[in-house]
């Protein structure tokens, strides 16, 4: 259990060294903040063609907009369970208008280099992973309620091209996506069988005191083999008490991820605090708390 101490510093770092937007989800989740003053923030994100730019994403700094923002702002709108309003609205037009035939979301790899942005955005290899945007954002669509039958016909043909039969190797960044997509997607439910075997390989669930080991003296978390991404810290703070709140394991409480092989409801308790009560709705919503707060992503 984490103690007062540690969630101060914690607080302190998140408030020294995060994003506006970390500060106001701070408040949400602990200091009976407003959903609108985190809307409000969201609500700088979205770029003059309707898409999702300027840092939702933290390895993806440019204004231009990319599936990769629009995939982690719709996260936050599952999160905050937002099914209504103007930036919806925007961002589901432009997925629409945007989607090529074949499944696609576009990637502004010409632009993303010219600002602050993370080393891998230029390994070749990331194109596999930068095609896969699309099966996350079918999934979180779809758990608002949005989106066409010609957008999910197109990713239901990718996700067959693709990705049947499921690879053995799905490894711990694809896993979430992949998730949301087969467990939320609307026309997902032909793959059955390739959920199955995806929840039958699902990393092993994080140990509390492992999660809070990774607290360190000046209150954010030790990123471990991906020190060398710093500008994660504070959000995965931040990841790290909602997660914790969410399991009720401390007085005051990323969302997260909640592992189809645990019994545990997740969600059941935390209404009062803002937490989503639908267990269901929280299997996967937050990625980059998935990625990092798993004890392989710490070795």
């Amino acid at each position: 259990m984490i103690s007062q101490e540690q969630f101060e510093k914690a607080k302190h770092f998140i408030f020294r060294h995060g994003r506006l937007l970390d500060r106001k989800r701070f408040g949400y989740y602990f200091e009976n903040g407003s959903k609108d003053a985190l809307m409000a923030v969201l609500a700088c994100a979205p770029h003059d063609d309707d898409g999702l730019a300027n840092g939702p994403e933290l390895d993806i700094m440019c204004p231009q907009s990319s599936g990769t923002c629009m995939e982690t702002a719709l996260n936050y709108l599952v999160e905050l369970d937002v099914r209504k309003g103007e930036m919806l609205d925007r961002a589901e037009q432009w997925i629409l208008r945007t989607q090529s035939r074949e499944g696609f979301l576009p990637h502004p790899a010409d632009h993303l280099v010219k600002y602050p942005h993370a080393p891998h955005w230029k390994d070749p290899n990331m194109e596999g992973w930068i095609n896969q945007r699309p099966f996350a954002i079918a999934g979180l669509l779809s758990q608002l309620e949005r989106g066409s039958e010609e957008f999910y016909s197109r990713v239901a043909a990718l996700f067959e091209k693709a990705q049947v039969p499921l690879s053995d190797e799905i490894g711990e960044y694809r896993f979430p996506g992949l998730h949301c997509y087969l467990r939320f997607s609307r026309g997902a439910d032909r793959f059955a069988n390739e959920l199955a075997k995806l929840e039958a390989a699902a990393p092993a669930e994080s140990d509390i005191a492992r999660d809070v080991s990774m607290l360190q003296d000046d209150g954010g978390v030790s990123l471990g083999r991906h020190a060398h991404l710093p500008w994660w810290r504070p959000q995965m703070t931040l990841d790290l008490l909602v997660k914790l709140k969410k399991r009720q394991d401390f007085p005051h409480f990323s969302l997260g991820y909640v592992n189809p092989r645990s019994n545990r409801p997740g969600m059941s308790g935390c209404a009062e605090s803002g937490c989503v009560a639908d267990a269901k709705a929280n299997v996967w919503l937050w990625r980059p708390a998935r990625i990092f707060l798993t004890p392989s992503a710490m070795a």
